[in-house]
């Protein structure tokens, strides 16, 4: 009887021995397989988050070049109407600071209105304005306007005190 104990004894040493290398053996292997899976998925997800926000940012830049455009075109239209108006109807002066005081406030984009320079550099300005120019002859806006024909844009206005 103890012959036969002590072999059980041994057997259940021995099985205890083998569970314990089989738990030893297969729990870094699982560890090492769950942190390889983490890795992978974060590599992955994060090149997919990258496309992603490359993607959206692309499309936001432009969704924002069309309504800059968009914009752009609208004042220049504005602009262009103006023009015509003032050159198809031939104002005298009092009537043209009439059609110049009617744009004061009536564009938030140019809230200034707008004014308009002639062949002797005197400018025509909306009565309520505040914009004072010192030599429009010898001005930017003023001489790249005697180029054109149709209305466009040309480089930014600089006022009296240096500022664009």
């Amino acid at each position: 009887m103890k012959k036969q104990e002590k072999q059980k004894r041994k057997q259940e040493k021995g099985s205890g021995s083998i569970k314990t290398k089989i738990i030893g053996t297969v729990i870094p292997i699982i560890t090492i397989l769950i942190i390889a899976m983490i890795v992978l998925s974060y590599s992955i997800s994060s090149k997919m988050i990258y496309k992603n926000a490359i993607g959206l940012l692309d499309s936001s830049i432009g969704y924002q070049s069309a309504n800059i455009a968009a914009w752009l075109d609208k004042n220049l239209a504005s602009f262009s109407m103006a023009k015509r108006t003032i050159e198809q109807t031939k104002p005298a002066d009092g009537d043209l600071q009439k059609i110049v005081d009617a744009y004061y406030g009536y564009n938030a984009d140019y809230p200034e209105g707008l004014y308009i320079a002639d062949m002797e550099g005197n400018v025509v300005k909306a009565s309520a304005s505040d914009r004072t120019f010192s030599d429009a002859k010898n001005a930017t806006w003023y001489k790249e306007g005697l180029t054109r024909v149709n209305m466009r844009y040309g480089t930014a206005y600089q006022s009296a005190d240096g500022t664009n």
